[in-house]
């Protein structure tokens, strides 16, 4: 019976543990910054599947390194100086 218990709790703070780093990315993305951006594409070998990639770098300049980036608000400061367009933060949700 005890063996039960721990191995119960251990698949539940498993379960927690992945659920708690899943969730920060998952909120990241929830940002309205990311609406212009893409993830990686397969038939790109050398983009780095943890960043988001600016689609207007995309389009004006696809000859050129797209920029890249994880932060929210370093992509939104981009997206401001480069592109002049400016993305206001959503209210948060506390």
């Amino acid at each position: 019976m005890a063996s039960e218990a721990d191995s119960s709790f251990l698949a539940l703070s498993s379960a927690q543990t992945s659920l708690q780093s899943g969730s920060k990315k998952q909120k990241n993305l929830l940002s309205n910054v990311w609406h212009h951006t893409r993830l990686v594409r397969d038939d790109r070998d050398n983009e780095d599947p943890d960043k988001q990639y600016c689609l207007y770098c995309e389009k004006e300049k696809p000859e050129k390194k797209l920029y890249e980036n994880s932060v929210t608000s370093n992509m939104r400061s981009h997206i401001l100086r480069q592109h002049k367009i400016d993305i206001k933060a959503a209210p948060g949700q506390i």
